[in-house]
């Protein structure tokens, strides 16, 4: 099944077995003020942590923490973090894929301002531009 996405993959650990600890992640030092903040209940660092764990940018590509820190802001409203979790269940990473629950991830993004928020960066960017 297919729901017409695609993430690159980095190099990506095996996720833990169901009866290990979850141990902290390994946080690099450009990266320790962001976890500390998303640790703290920062909405933005968490909803930034959990794109890096998603993308492997900065960080060792995991998408049991994506999917963690993305549940941390989604729950704080943040948008883009209800829509990345809907890209998860999407492509299957880190979840089993499942279309219809990326539908109403999407949907809820959209309920909790997605576009406007888009937008808003839209307009931002365009009046720098000038």
């Amino acid at each position: 099944m297919s729901c017409g996405c695609k993430i690159e993959i980095a190099s990506v650990k095996a996720p833990a077995k169901k009866d290990d600890a979850r141990a902290e992640p390994e946080i690099p030092e450009g990266l320790r003020e962001t976890y500390a903040k998303a640790k703290a209940g920062d909405v933005g660092a968490q909803y930034e942590l959990g794109t890096c764990f998603m993308t492997g940018k900065g960080i060792h590509q995991d998408f049991g923490y994506a999917m963690e820190w993305l549940q941390k802001a989604a729950e704080q409203g943040e948008p883009f973090a209800m829509y990345n979790i809907g890209i998860l269940y999407s492509c299957g990473h880190g979840v089993k894929q499942n279309c219809s629950m990326a539908q109403q991830w999407f949907a809820r993004a959209n309920e909790n301002g997605l576009v406007e928020r888009i937008n808003e960066m839209k307009a931002k960017q365009k009046s720098q531009e000038s």
